[in-house]
């Protein structure tokens, strides 16, 4: 069993660029996020030797293992617009984004870069049954079997989009059975031969499910 907790605050991220020596105000995004992620995980795993007959041995085990995550992101992005075209951008962002420069209205704040799905609710939920065998015949041979079963389920929520079918449509889930099986021979103590299959599947998490852009600094981008 296992509790955890992640946090992650970004109180104010700058991302902006310089375009041929020239400051793009289009570019500017200044970022605030606060993101919290509650983990509970629970496993359970159980053996049992059984022997069958003088040459015949087999360990018989089974388990079971839940994970669920909760997670909360709250998201705001602001830019700013540049209203006078006569300005020498090619200045510093400090002798240029002054107090004085939105009150003269060289710029404005641009308050319409947050998106409807850039804040989000979501929890996402694996639960699992195994069932294997390890088995000895004779010396020579032994045989693993086994079979895991997982059911899998990401729901988001996006609080500030009124389209519910965004909502729904960023949901994942899925029953998978996914088998193995493997072989090994001794040919003798110092060699063998092992031959083996198994099905695995991977998933898409929280973060690749959600519909917002990620923060993400770009080769051409400067930050502060």
């Amino acid at each position: 069993m296992g509790l955890s907790q992640t946090n992650r605050y970004s109180p104010d991220r700058r991302e902006y660029q310089y375009r041929n020596g020239v400051f793009a105000a289009s570019t500017l995004e200044r970022s605030y996020s606060d993101l919290t992620e509650d983990g509970l995980d629970l496993g359970l795993d159980y053996r049992i030797p059984i022997t069958i007959s003088d040459g015949l041995f087999t360990n018989l085990r089974f388990g079971v293992l839940s994970n669920a995550r909760d997670r909360d992101n709250e998201l705001i992005r602001l830019g700013v617009l540049q209203r006078d075209n006569t300005l020498d951008t090619s200045q510093d962002l400090e002798v240029l984004l002054t107090p004085q420069a939105f009150i003269d209205d060289q710029y404005r704040l641009n308050t319409n870069k947050t998106t409807e799905t850039d804040s989000y609710d979501a929890t996402q939920d694996l639960n699992a049954i195994y069932l294997s065998s390890e088995t000895d015949i004779g010396f020579d041979w032994t045989v693993v079997a086994g079979v895991r079963v997982e059911d899998f389920e990401i729901d988001l929520n996006y609080p500030n989009e009124p389209n519910e079918n965004v909502s729904t449509a960023s949901d994942r889930s899925s029953t998978d059975v996914l088998p193995s099986l493997g072989v090994i021979y001794r040919y003798s103590d110092a060699f063998q031969i092992r031959s083996g299959y198994a099905q695995t599947i991977s998933r898409p998490n929280i973060t690749e499910s959600v519909s917002y852009t990620h923060l993400r600094a770009h080769e051409t981008s400067l930050h502060l």
